[in-house]
């Protein structure tokens, strides 16, 4: 619930006329603010169970959208509005509430049929990599440590399935035995970065489709929102997480997980988008583990969404008690669809990359 005083708080033009709960986020609470004008507003109240340090969070994203607004002069993304007092947050007691003006005639999407909208989400993502890849690394801060560390993760889900807070191990062991199974292939992209074979870069982190804004008029993509997981991190966590979210048929909590797949014409849209702007980019390592990056960050997911099934849901925001669970499978069932096409997906990336090259 918001309270007139935090709207008070910030420099709104006009008087308020409307305020009501926007957006379908699983993380922070969101209100879009209407004034008089014609004016428009999101705001938001920052978990702060999720997110340590919200002063150096937003720290983050004003450093971040600063950036995005030099290296494009017609830059249509997030801009933050201030408090009267100047400040990029307001703070009361526990609570830490930021606001952004209202982006507007676009909107984002759950999901998407239309295969040039999808072409058009994998140019989004490409083009914030392209900008933000010279960004220095140091001015980043880090809003949630090892958030696609997977071998860390891998720790957590073990810590949890032991110390069992909830006692609820005992129904998921077919989910608890999938992930477990497929415990080696989790530290790919990690090995990768040590090694240096794989980029440590600039990127969003959270990159599913609804993060994505497209104008209303042309459908073109705009700018990523969400930026509160801009962190040092691989390409291949941004285009798995993209892959798993706007390539996959069925919801993201269906409940008849034989409903989910993959469509493989929006992979093949996704991959035209993105490649077009990344293939130059891309070490040979990267291409190599673009499947296996959507395999990897979709067992992420599932582990995630099991731990805090099994820790009471206290990270992820639920309509009823199984929705993490329902999650947690939808998750586990794309990943064998994955696992089952990836030499078919691997050869429609080999086709995209020629075709590029050869036009050069």
């Amino acid at each position: 619930m918001i309270h007139k005083h935090v709207l008070f708080a910030f420099k709104l033009c006009g008087e308020i006329k409307n305020i009501k709960k926007y957006g379908n986020g699983h993380i922070n609470e969101t209100y879009v603010v209407e004034t008089d004008g014609n004016y428009r507003y999101i705001i938001q109240s920052i978990n702060c169970h999720v997110f340590k340090n919200p002063k150096k969070l937003m720290k983050n994203i004003l450093r971040v959208t600063t950036w995005l607004s030099h290296q494009d002069e017609n830059y249509s993304g997030i801009e933050i509005i201030r408090t009267k007092k100047n400040r990029i947050y307001y703070h009361e007691k526990k609570n830490y509430w930021r606001c952004y003006k209202f982006i507007e005639q676009a909107k984002t999407y759950e999901t998407l049929n239309d295969l040039e909208m999808i072409e058009e989400a994998g140019k989004a993502i490409a083009r914030f990599e392209k900008a933000m890849e010279d960004f220095p690394l140091d001015k980043l801060y880090k809003s949630i440590p090892d958030f696609h560390n997977t071998q860390k993760r891998l720790q957590t889900f073990l810590k949890i399935l032991k110390s069992n807070p909830m006692h609820l191990k005992h129904t998921v062991r077919k989910e608890i035995r999938f992930i477990l199974s497929r415990s080696d292939i989790l530290g790919i992209i990690e090995d990768g970065i040590k090694n240096q074979t794989i980029r440590l870069v600039p990127t969003h982190n959270d990159t599913k489709l609804n993060n994505i804004m497209m104008c209303d008029k042309t459908k073109k993509s705009l700018c990523l929102i969400d930026l509160d997981t801009v962190m040092p991190g691989s390409i291949l966590y941004d285009y798995g997480d993209a892959i798993r979210s706007m390539t996959s048929i069925g919801k993201e909590d269906e409940m008849d997980v034989f409903y989910v797949d993959i469509d493989m014409e929006k992979f093949y849209a996704f991959n035209k988008g993105y490649l077009e702007i990344m293939s130059f980019t891309l070490t040979p390592s990267e291409w190599e583990h673009l499947v296996d990056s959507s395999i990897i960050i979709t067992l992420e997911c599932a582990m995630r969404f099991l731990t805090d099934y099994l820790e009471g849901d206290v990270y992820f925001q639920v309509e009823d008690p199984m929705q993490n669970l329902r999650r947690a499978r939808v998750a586990i069932r794309l990943v064998q669809k994955l696992e089952e096409k990836k030499e078919e997906l691997e050869k429609i990336i080999q086709d995209i990359k020629v075709k590029i090259i050869s036009n050069g």
